[in-house]
């Protein structure tokens, strides 16, 4: 959260746009749009990026930390767009006020967005290299329904 304050916003949001733009350019890059996926500060950036782009069509946030108020989201560009949120009950699951605020925010604008409970654990849950917060099974079910998520969202 402390990088994440200090993040110059405005530099980030150039960046993020000129990645999704980069990205739609390649030949490589197949489906119906750019999907981006973060963890932490990086699921708020994701989340985010939906915001910025109309190159991103897909994000998914995995216990993201949510300082809004900073990063200034228009909602209003996740029309036709989708989300998924990935919610350790350690930072308060789909209820905490920074989750709620994303999922009015993207309904409201006009996008699909969905949040995903996971009882039982804690922030980062997803990282196998942090043992004590490390959740085999959680991590399993969130990455099963990230690939169906992308799958239909921009594949």
């Amino acid at each position: 959260m402390k990088l994440l304050m200090g993040l110059a916003m405005d530099k980030a949001a150039l960046d993020i746009a000129g990645a999704a733009d980069y990205l739609s350019s390649r030949s490589e890059v197949v489906g119906k749009g750019i999907g981006a996926i973060g963890f932490c500060m990086g699921g708020s950036l994701a989340l985010w990026s939906g915001t910025l782009s109309s190159k991103v069509k897909a994000t998914v946030a995995f216990y993201p930390g949510m300082p809004w108020a900073r990063m200034n989201p228009i909602w209003e560009n996740y029309s036709g767009k989708r989300a998924l949120i990935h919610c350790a009950e350690s930072d308060g699951t789909s209820s905490a006020p920074g989750i709620q605020e994303a999922l009015a925010g993207i309904r409201a604008g006009g996008g699909i967005v969905e949040a995903v409970d996971y009882p039982g654990t804690r922030h980062a849950f997803f990282n196998n290299e942090r043992t004590e917060v490390f959740d085999p099974t959680a991590s399993e079910k969130a990455w099963d329904r990230t690939i169906g998520f992308l799958r239909g969202a921009i594949l």
